[in-house]
């Protein structure tokens, strides 16, 4: 005897379940690379410029309207002026809250990319790290709110979603050497 998924169809019939996708954020990432070493040492130190790449798909099955993304200045930086793009939507700066937002809407399989500078503090002391997050907000269900989140990845490789984090090393290597015959006399 076979089930019946629609009594008010002849016959039997399969009960039909719909499975619809929508839209999915969870691939955003945002890399850091060093745009100005203002002390040409190769490293990221304090006074250098940062530059970071915030990269939004949309990995869903459905488009999405009204994304929302904010990123939040890292500690011990400050915004470089006028170095904000974004290939697509509204991106700005707002100096209130000391943030890099953006609106727009992210068909399914497309993507939009950010990029900003900032500069590092000049008082910042080496081995501190500057780290943060952005993070993506958008309508997972089509009923216009805004009602999931999803926080920007600095490092793919590791399982969950990581701060993107540049360590003030600093390092400049420097050795001296010296000698000294224990014996007393010349070194030969």
């Amino acid at each position: 005897w076979e089930t019946d998924g629609d009594l008010d169809a002849p016959g039997q019939n399969p009960t039909v379940i719909p499975v619809t996708a929508g839209p999915n954020f969870s691939e955003t990432s945002k890399a850091v690379s060093l745009k100005t070493d203002a002390d040409s040492n190769g490293v990221p130190t304090p006074g250098d410029t940062l530059a970071y790449t915030v990269v939004i798909p949309n990995t869903g099955t459905q488009d999405s309207l009204n994304v929302f993304f904010t990123d939040p200045m890292p500690e011990n930086t400050a915004y470089v002026s006028d170095t904000l793009s974004a290939d697509s939507g509204l991106a700005s700066y707002n100096d209130v809250e000391k943030q890099i937002e953006w609106t727009g809407d992210v068909s399914a399989g497309e993507s939009v990319t950010l990029t900003f500078d900032v500069t590092v503090n000049a008082d910042v002391a080496l081995g501190t790290i500057i780290e943060n997050q952005g993070t993506v907000e958008y309508d997972s269900n089509a009923d216009g709110v805004n009602d999931a989140s999803e926080p920007t990845d600095g490092d793919a490789s590791i399982p969950g979603d990581q701060p993107t984090k540049t360590p003030m090393t600093g390092l400049e290597i420097s050795s001296v050497k010296s000698v000294e015959d224990v014996n007393g006399g010349s070194v030969k």
